[in-house]
């Protein structure tokens, strides 16, 4: 894979292309407190120069991916102990090249460390 300077692996998922659900998702967060749902069928046709997952401002980064179904709830916790949980239903799908929503609000000096 090549890479850009600067950019790095967040996360390498293994998935089975034939065991794909209509239903199944990546989601992503930042440390910004973005997340990000998009439906994993997007991600189907890699080339060898990659694809955009996300876009992302200069100052903030990707955190980490998931694999979902759709129906389980994300937890997302900062850096100053703050944790919010909701379900996955609740963040509107987006395509590939867009940045997401607001999963979290954060204090002055606080960043999302964690997602489960």
């Amino acid at each position: 894979m090549q890479l850009q300077p600067g950019e790095k692996i967040a996360a390498v998922i293994p998935i089975d292309v034939k065991q794909i659900a209509d239903k199944d998702n990546m989601f992503m967060a930042t440390r910004k407190g973005i997340v990000k749902k998009t439906p994993i069928k997007e991600f189907a046709n890699i080339r060898k120069t990659g694809i955009q997952a996300i876009g992302m401002r200069d100052d903030d980064e990707l955190i980490e991916v998931k694999l979902t179904n759709n129906e389980r709830d994300v937890f997302l916790v900062t850096k100053q102990g703050q944790c919010i949980r909701f379900n996955e239903k609740d963040v509107r799908t987006t395509g590939r090249s867009t940045m997401g929503v607001r999963g979290i609000n954060l204090s002055m000096g606080d960043e999302v460390v964690a997602m489960q």
